[in-house]
């Protein structure tokens, strides 16, 4: 880690608006996706792993 990373300010979440030209579905490695393009609440359930 940084020598100073106390120092470091926490991070504020705010809320951007979308960016129609970079939020477009596209493919990767064979995969399709779709980004979110609305605020609505989202739930899934299921096994995730980053």
């Amino acid at each position: 880690p940084p020598e100073n990373i106390d120092a470091i300010p926490d991070a504020i979440p705010k809320v951007e608006p979308f960016n129609a030209r970079a939020n477009q579905p596209y493919i990767a490695l064979d995969n399709k996706y779709i980004p979110m393009t609305s605020f609505y609440p989202y739930k899934e359930k299921g096994v995730a792993s980053w």
